[in-house]
């Protein structure tokens, strides 16, 4: 029998500070389906963010993840969001159309950089939002702050959030993670798909809560 499968690639024009665009991958066979989306990025000086990364595959927990290199410093995670339940077909079109399901993207001014994920899955919406100010000389941070689902959250508690979005108001619960993957290259979809999938695999070695959160 031949093979029939849908592919699907799309290129969000989603306006972003600098004209940075967000793209995505998609492929849908049946009732299965893989959405990758290499996020934006943006560069100030010798630092650099990105947001939107996003990890969609029928199945499994979605991850929804932005990073930052500081000067200095090897590049790491601003925050991973995890959604425990999968998405539908039919919500994964959602998610697909600009400005509807997902936005997510990098924006700054003067000193100031900002990256942010967002999604909306059955009506909920739950926001990363990791805020930078830099010095002049974009060398050193001089304030830093993220907010999960519109509150500020203490960044020496950790960056993974596992998001429950099955109650009346999404739920997310704020975990620290010791050994998250090392960053390699992003710079294609398979990249960004197998630091999702290392993402989910050292979280299905952490503590008894996260792991079931991952099952």
């Amino acid at each position: 029998m031949k093979r029939r499968a849908i592919l699907v690639i799309i290129s969000l024009i989603v306006l972003l500070t600098g004209g940075v665009a967000v793209h995505s991958y998609s492929q849908r066979q049946n009732d299965s389906y893989r959405l990758i989306q290499r996020g934006a990025r943006s560069s100030f000086g010798n630092a650099t963010m990105s947001g939107g990364n996003a990890f969609f595959v029928s199945g499994k927990p979605a991850v929804l993840f932005g990073t930052v290199t500081k000067p200095n410093s090897p590049e790491q995670f601003s925050y991973i969001l995890v959604f425990r339940n999968a998405v539908s077909v039919k919500e994964l079109a959602e998610l697909g159309a600009p400005g509807a399901g997902l936005d997510a993207g990098v924006t700054g001014s003067g000193t100031r950089q900002i990256s942010h994920s967002a999604i909306t899955i059955r009506g909920q919406r739950l926001e990363a939002r990791h805020v930078i100010e830099w010095n002049k000389d974009f060398t050193e941070v001089t304030s830093e702050k993220l907010t999960v689902g519109g509150q500020e959250r203490d960044l020496a508690a950790g960056n993974v959030f596992l998001v429950d979005l099955t109650g009346p108001e999404p739920v997310s619960v704020q975990k620290k993670i010791a050994g998250l993957p090392v960053f390699g290259p992003r710079d294609t979809f398979p990249d960004v798909e197998k630091m999702s999938e290392e993402i989910l695999l050292r979280l299905s070695q952490a503590d008894d809560e996260t792991k079931k959160f991952v099952k």
